[in-house]
């Protein structure tokens, strides 16, 4: 139980090899409770490439199943054949995520335009993305 109790002190005393921890400064404390301040009304399940809000807690609001992206493994496992297309773009294409926040140059932007995803105007906060919007029912349920 000691050892429990033990790691997080020595993470948060900087000591090597327990792991990268970093402590919030006020400012982005501030900023990461805005973004979460604005997502927490949109229609979920949420889609995004933020880590912190693609979590269950912010992305469905514990009720349906998140859809965390691991950015490092869908390329690998293209590369090995494991899987064929881009997971997220089969489900914006089926509609299935209620909003999207997407950088303009993403790939899966034009494919949540095509789909009738709506852009909206409203600023984002602490990024560059625009914020999508399904409307209505989804087509279909992958």
């Amino acid at each position: 139980m000691l050892p429990l109790l033990l790691f997080p002190i020595a993470q948060l005393a900087g000591v090597r090899g327990t792991g990268n921890v970093k402590l919030l400064d006020p400012q982005e404390s501030l900023a990461r409770h805005e973004l979460v301040r604005f997502i927490e009304p949109l229609p979920k399940p949420l889609f995004t490439h933020r880590p912190i809000v693609s979590l269950p807690w912010y992305a469905t609001n514990d009720t349906y199943p998140a859809y965390p992206l691991n950015e490092c493994y869908i390329p690998f496992a293209q590369m090995k054949g494991l899987i064929k297309t881009n997971p997220p773009s089969e489900r914006i294409e089926a509609r299935w995520f209620g909003s999207l926040l997407l950088d303009e140059n993403d790939p899966l932007y034009p494919i949540a335009l095509k789909a009738g995803y709506a852009a909206s105007s409203q600023a984002v906060p602490g990024g560059a993305e625009r914020l999508l919007s399904r409307g209505g029912a989804p087509t279909t349920r992958p």
